[in-house]
């Protein structure tokens, strides 16, 4: 017995996935004190970084009232930071942005990925922030995508934002 077919391109084609060498990777590490009401964010390295300008090279930088930044790691598509940025944080309604940015010739760091981590936050930052919350005073490591905001490239920042 043979069934009918029917054709049609647009209900079955396969959506090309990206994979995962294609990406641009930051591995961060969270922690939470409630007593102190201090979050330790650990940007431990990125992988698959894609820089216009070799020159200088990436950065990561945090922020939540005041913003804190890595050391920038000349000439490294996959650099290792291991910097810790603790931030004072009095509700833990925060969100965490995460930048990537490339620094330049001119000093300035243009950034070139980014990663939300909070209950605003979809996907792995929302589940990152969960695990977080609930191992609390105990690092919680997780790989994380960088979505693009490329306006150059090179090198990373992160900080706490109040708010989605």
């Amino acid at each position: 017995m043979t069934l009918p077919f029917r054709t049609n391109p647009g209900l079955w084609a396969v959506p090309r996935l990206l994979n995962e060498i294609e990406l641009e990777w930051i591995l961060l590490s969270l922690s939470y004190l409630p007593t102190a009401e201090r979050l330790t964010v650990v940007v431990v390295k990125a992988k698959n970084l894609v820089w216009t300008n070799v020159v200088q090279g990436p950065l990561v930088l945090g922020w939540k009232i005041s913003k804190k930044k890595t050391a920038v790691k000349r000439d490294d598509t996959n650099p290792v930071f291991n910097e810790a940025m603790i931030f004072s944080v009095p509700a833990i309604e925060l969100s965490l942005r995460v930048t990537v940015a490339e620094c330049g010739e001119d000093g300035r760091a243009d950034n070139t990925g980014h990663v939300l981590i909070g209950p605003a936050a979809s996907g792995m930052g929302t589940t990152h922030w969960n695990q977080m919350l609930a191992t609390l005073r105990r690092p919680v490591s997780m790989w994380h995508p960088l979505h693009c905001s490329r306006v150059s490239r090179g090198g990373t920042s992160g900080g706490l934002e109040h708010g989605p």
